[in-house]
């Protein structure tokens, strides 16, 4: 088998050379494509969390109103209930009073 030459050997070491440059720039070709395409979803990531937190800043609002509200009712459901129990005493006391004069009217025309 002969032996290579200095000549075939720097050509093929060119060769591959240039083999491997073209694909050195075509990983850095497709690194700066992924680099832009990230830069663009974080942006886009940005933008959606800026949404969430004006939505979750509405919705903050909304509950603390509807807290309030709730207050609101509750403390109206007490005060008429308590007004509707307010009725009780007031209608066993003349039932009793009642059952007392009629007692007392019995009593008094049995003399």
């Amino acid at each position: 088998m002969p032996r290579r030459t200095d000549g075939d050997k720097i050509d093929e070491l060119q060769q591959f050379a240039a083999t491997a440059q073209a694909r050195i720039e075509g990983i850095l070709l497709r690194l700066d494509q992924h680099d832009m395409k990230q830069e663009r979803a974080a942006d886009g990531f940005q933008g959606f969390r800026r949404e969430v937190a004006v939505e979750l800043v509405a919705l903050k609002g909304e509950l603390a109103a509807l807290r309030e509200a709730q207050a609101r009712s509750d403390t109206a459901r007490e005060k008429a209930a308590g007004r509707a129990w307010s009725v009780v005493p007031n209608v066993a006391g003349a039932v009793v009073n009642g059952l007392l004069a009629a007692a007392v009217a019995y009593f008094v025309a049995r003399r």
